[in-house]
C-alpha cells in the first residue's frame, strides 16, 4: 500500500501534465487527430524507468480520475485517453477502442484499452465487459 502511495506522488507531474495537454488539444482537434496526437506525444517523451509501469500508472489514473481534466468526457473515454499518451511513454503499442452495446436503445458507449510490450505482454484497461467495438485508433 505504500509503495502504491510513493508511486501516485511519484506519477502526479507526468499524469496531471499529460492531463492538461489532454484538455488543450481536445478543443482544437478531431478525434482521429487527437489519438494519432497523444500517440506522437508518447514517443517523443519515454518516462522514466521508475514511473514505466503500466499497470500502476493505470491504477494512479484511476485514483485520481475525478479530478482530472477534462471536463466533458465519460469516465472510461477520459481515462482512455490519459492512458493512451502514458503507455505510450511506457513504450507500448497501444490501441484505443470504442465500443457500443448491442440492443441499447440509446446508443450506449464505452472505450477501453489494450496495449503490447516488449517480450510480448499484454496490457488492458477496462474491458469490453458487453460491448461490441465498433471503431479501434
Amino acid at each position: 500500500m505504500i509503495a502504491n502511495a510513493l508511486f501516485l506522488l511519484a506519477s502526479l507531474p507526468a499524469i496531471l501534465a499529460a492531463s492538461v495537454r489532454l484538455a488543450r488539444r481536445k478543443r482544437r482537434l478531431a478525434f482521429d487527430a487527437l489519438v494519432a496526437t497523444l500517440r506522437e506525444a508518447g514517443r517523443a517523451r519515454p518516462l522514466p524507468r521508475l514511473l514505466a509501469r503500466p499497470e500502476r500508472l493505470a491504477g494512479a489514473v484511476e485514483r485520481l480520475l475525478p479530478w482530472l481534466p477534462p471536463r466533458g468526457h465519460g469516465p472510461c473515454l477520459k481515462r482512455a485517453l490519459l492512458l493512451l499518451e502514458l503507455w505510450t511513454r511506457c513504450g507500448l503499442e497501444v490501441r484505443l477502442h470504442l465500443g457500443l452495446r448491442p440492443g441499447a436503445g440509446r446508443g450506449e458507449a464505452h472505450a477501453w484499452l489494450t496495449a503490447t510490450g516488449p517480450g510480448g505482454a499484454t496490457y488492458q484497461a477496462s474491458s469490453a465487459l458487453d460491448y461490441r467495438e465498433a471503431f479501434v485508433f
